[in-house]
Parts: C-alpha cells; sequence; structure tokens
C-alpha cells in the first residue's frame, strides 16, 4: 500500500509539473453575486494607473473625479508592462489634451509569466484582450465618462490585443508599433477609425533591414485609417514628433462634440 500510495504521489507531482494550472480567464460578473470574481481580470482594473487633465499625479480607478464627463481613452500597454520611458508619458501627453487616461495593469493579474515571445506564452493574447473589453465595461458605467468620446490605444502587445478585439462603440482606435507579422486580421468594427502608428525598420544597410511589407493591406477597404511609418529600427513611439501630432490630431479630429 504504501509503495502504491508512494507511486501516486509522484504521479500527481509529475503532471502538476507538466501541466500547470493557469487562471481562469472570466471576464466581469454578470450577477454581482461576488466581487471575489472582481475576477483575476478586476485586477487589471484596480491596478491601473490613470491621470487626467489638469493633474499630473497618477491616480487609482477608485480616484478619478467625478465633477464632469469627459473623453476617455483606454491605454494598453506592452508585453513588458506599464513602461515608464513610453507608455506613461504617453497617457501624461494625451491627458493633456483634455483626456481622462486609464492604463489597466496585466501584470496586477495573478498569472503574471513573461510574455514577450508570444509563441511561447498564448495564453496572454487571450488574457489582453479580455482586459481591454472589461476596462471599456467599467469606463462606460462610470459617472466620470463622455460615453459618446470612448477611444483605445495600444503599445505593441496591448496594440495587437486592440487590433483583434472586437469593440463596438469606440469613437477611434491608435495602434502604436502594432506586430504586423503576427495579427492576422483586424477585428474591430468597420466603421472605427483607426491610426497605426511604427516603424518602417530601414536602416542605411540594406541587407541588415526587416521591414514588413503589406502591413497596410490589412486595413483595406476601413475608412478613417491612417498610416504613419516612423524611418527607421525603432520601438517605443513617444518621442518621436510625428507620432506624438499623429495621435493628438486624430484624438482631435474624431472626438465627438460635447453633449
Amino acid at each position: 500500500m504504501r509503495i502504491r500510495a508512494a507511486l501516486l504521489c509522484a504521479m500527481y507531482l509529475l503532471l502538476t509539473y507538466l501541466f500547470p494550472v493557469l487562471p481562469t480567464l472570466a471576464g466581469p460578473s454578470q450577477d454581482g453575486a461576488s466581487d471575489n470574481v472582481e475576477s483575476d481580470v478586476g485586477r487589471s482594473w484596480t491596478g491601473a494607473i490613470v491621470f487626467v487633465p489638469g493633474d499630473p499625479a497618477p491616480k487609482t480607478t477608485a480616484e478619478i473625479p467625478t465633477g464632469r464627463r469627459l473623453p476617455v481613452v483606454v491605454y494598453m500597454h506592452g508585453c513588458a508592462g506599464i513602461d515608464r520611458r513610453n507608455d506613461l508619458p504617453w497617457a501624461q501627453y494625451i491627458a493633456k489634451l483634455g483626456f481622462i487616461v486609464v492604463l489597466p495593469d496585466r501584470f496586477a493579474r495573478a498569472y503574471r509569466e513573461p510574455s514577450c515571445h508570444p509563441h511561447r506564452n498564448p495564453v496572454v493574447h487571450q488574457m489582453r484582450r479580455e482586459e481591454i473589453a472589461y476596462a471599456l465595461a467599467q469606463v462606460r458605467a462610470s459617472a466620470w465618462v463622455d460615453d459618446l468620446n470612448v477611444f483605445a490605444m495600444g503599445f505593441s502587445e496591448g496594440a495587437d490585443a486592440i487590433a483583434e478585439s472586437r469593440l463596438p462603440g469606440l469613437r477611434g482606435a491608435i495602434l502604436s508599433s502594432w506586430t504586423c507579422g503576427r495579427v492576422t486580421g483586424i477585428s474591430l468594427p468597420a466603421g472605427v477609425p483607426v491610426l497605426s502608428v511604427r516603424w518602417d525598420q530601414t536602416s542605411p544597410w540594406r541587407w541588415w533591414d526587416s521591414a514588413e511589407t503589406g502591413c497596410a493591406d490589412k486595413f483595406k477597404g476601413r475608412d478613417g485609417f491612417r498610416d504613419v511609418l516612423l524611418h527607421g529600427k525603432g520601438h517605443a513611439t513617444y518621442g518621436e514628433p510625428a507620432a506624438r501630432d499623429a495621435v493628438g490630431r486624430f484624438l482631435r479630429d474624431n472626438l465627438a462634440p460635447a453633449h
């Protein structure tokens, strides 16, 4: 009996090692029964960083002022988390344009394995799509949102998640350094204006180039699409004046009149 028990224990440990349990990818609770099911995805919202117009200090979603309704940008960070040299400057820049900017935090969730090699960790892509859908639902249920002016912006992995999501009701979407080679198709509704900002990945030495081709073709037939190419090899976009000008113009041009 002892040998049998030891064998069963060894088999259990082996299976646990080979097939680790991933977190349940649950969306917002439909019945509101338990905030325990603030679910894992809810942590990305409660752990979000927020910037509001006229105040450079970061806030939490619970600290957003409710005095008036303002346009909102939900900003999805890349695979390495909220970056202080790219994502936070973007959020502060957009807040200065008069928007509330919410940055959900994927790494506030229970599953924090790295995902910068997408083929090694495909479960994260589902998590990121879940986070943008959850964040938009929370935004629309809030007292501080101008619900005619809800935008989404993403960087790298976060941009891929937006591109691959069906997100009705968006005023516009901004895809910064999205992964052309990984995103097989654009799932955003056809009527949603899209701004693509990406590096052309060219260099002075042509043999060194890894420029992606056909990326803009994925948006064929979409009204309101604009593709801004930054010359050179890069990833972060905030430091480029052409990128900032394009984002500011896109947001202003697609803003619905206040109601």
